[in-house]
């Protein structure tokens, strides 16, 4: 499943509005070259902080959930339990379906 990433490689930061170079009244999301986006709203929606933060971390989420499934394959091919096969293989499917809709497979 490992594939090279189309995204701007982590890590991110999210930036509030008037800290470090951030000059706007926007939540601004940096990666290791500069501004990689920015998170609109209005200032006093809390929501707007949270998508920021969310937006920053992920590609940290992508590569933790990446090792993740990698762990769930070994796990698989290791156990004899089937109703935990099952259970191990419905996630995995759904991590494989994420990992495919964030890297835009």
């Amino acid at each position: 499943m490992t594939q090279t990433a189309k995204h701007t490689p982590g890590p991110w930061a999210a930036i509030p509005p008037g800290k470090g170079d951030n000059e706007n009244d926007l939540w601004e999301i940096h990666d290791g070259y500069g501004r990689t986006a920015t998170v609109y709203g209005l200032p006093d929606e809390p929501e707007i902080d949270a998508n920021a933060r969310l937006i920053a971390a992920a590609p940290d989420l992508l590569a933790a959930l990446e090792d993740s499934e990698n762990l769930l394959q070994e796990i698989l091919r290791t156990i004899a339990d089937n109703d935990t096969v099952d259970n191990i293989g419905e996630q995995s499917a759904r991590n494989g379906d994420v990992i495919a809709r964030a890297k835009g497979n």
